[in-house]
């Protein structure tokens, strides 16, 4: 039996990132990926604003 268990472990189903459709903004299109072990999908790398650091530090995104 525990054979058997360690066997079915072995091949369970792997898991992969699949992309979605894609998503359009005013900037141009993004497209998400399912995260692995999650039920959300995640955006990343889209620039949101200029870091706030220097002369940009306490004034509105840029």
């Amino acid at each position: 039996m525990a054979i058997g268990l360690g066997l079915g472990l072995a091949a369970g189903p792997a898991s992969a990132a699949v992309t979605g459709d894609p998503v359009r903004l005013d900037s141009g299109e993004v497209s998400g990926a399912w995260r692995e072990n999650a039920a959300v999908r995640a955006y990343l790398g889209i620039p949101f604003a200029a870091p706030p650091v220097g002369d940009l530090r306490w004034r509105p995104p840029r």
